[in-house]
């Protein structure tokens, strides 16, 4: 990717070189130093379990950084009190340059005679794969054999995927694609918006929700369930949430979707400003200077 000039890896990690550590979900950094004023913890994983760290983190610690605003409200209560004060977000930002050169898709191919439904992302009960298989089923039943389904990501071990989609007799209408290197999601999901489909997010928790960024920034629209993140991220506009839980709410979005896309891509096309890289500048001369 040609970054030679930005990153450097090392086989050693020498905390005296930098003036700022920022370890992402990586605890393992306070057994390399003893002075931990300089590492600001970057906390960036929505699965509780995997941050139970935070409730044991050194009082002289520089700070604790999350993706979003609404996700401090998530671990604020993680925290000891008297890192609280400590707690900021920088928001994440994608680079519009990138997402603009996808956003020509005219050669693009349309694939499917049928209409593409998608969901990108670790495939397991806090992402809620199988209400996302659930959604499809109902919307089947409601407007007919018009859609297919697309799942990509990996697979957790918790979960029997393939045995969930023949009991719901949908294999001849499903796709699985395996983990997509993060430089080629754009052009999936163009391809999803050449052929008029929705990106689907059944998340019960997400620190960010980076894969409904990336398909806002195309103009895709989206569905998603509600809570505060996604909220966020459509500014509660109801077309695009669905109440977790209610996959008939979710296929009457979906129909309203499809019903109303050209005017829903207008209204997507506005969230972009979000993820803009000035917001990210803000916030990191917020929390540095």
């Amino acid at each position: 990717y040609r970054l030679g000039d930005y990153l450097e890896v090392v086989d050693v990690f020498d905390p005296g070189k930098y003036d700022i550590i920022l370890p992402i979900d990586t605890p393992e950094v306070f057994d390399m130093t003893q002075d931990y004023r300089n590492i600001y913890i970057e906390c960036h994983t929505s699965y509780k379990n995997n941050r139970k760290y935070l409730g044991h983190l050194p009082e002289s610690l520089g700070g604790i950084i999350v993706p979003s605003e609404e996700f401090v409200e998530c671990i604020i209560d993680e925290v000891p009190e008297a890192l609280k004060k400590k707690v900021n977000f920088i928001r994440n930002c994608l680079d519009l340059e990138q997402f603009n050169l996808k956003t020509d898709y005219s050669d693009l191919p349309v694939l499917w005679s049928k209409i593409p439904l998608v969901c990108i992302g670790r495939i397991d009960d806090l992402k809620n794969t199988t209400e996302v298989i659930e959604i499809f089923v109902e919307v089947q039943k409601k407007l007919g054999d018009c859609f297919i389904l697309i799942i990509a990501g990996p697979i957790s071990a918790d979960i029997d995927l393939w045995d969930i989609v023949r009991k719901k007799g949908i294999l001849n209408r499903f796709i699985y694609l395996p983990t997509i290197q993060f430089d080629k999601v754009p052009i999936l999901l163009s391809i999803i918006k050449k052929n008029k489909g929705i990106f689907i997010s059944a998340s019960k928790g997400e620190s960010f929700g980076l894969s409904v960024a990336e398909s806002l920034m195309i103009d895709l629209p989206v569905l998603l369930s509600d809570i505060p993140i996604h909220r966020k991220l459509v500014d509660e506009n109801v077309n695009f949430i669905y109440r977790l839980g209610n996959v008939k709410q979710a296929a009457a979005r979906v129909s309203n979707i499809i019903e109303n896309y050209s005017d829903l891509m207008i209204q997507c096309s506005v969230f972009k400003e979000k993820f803009i890289i000035d917001n990210f500048i803000q916030d990191w001369n917020r929390c540095f200077t």
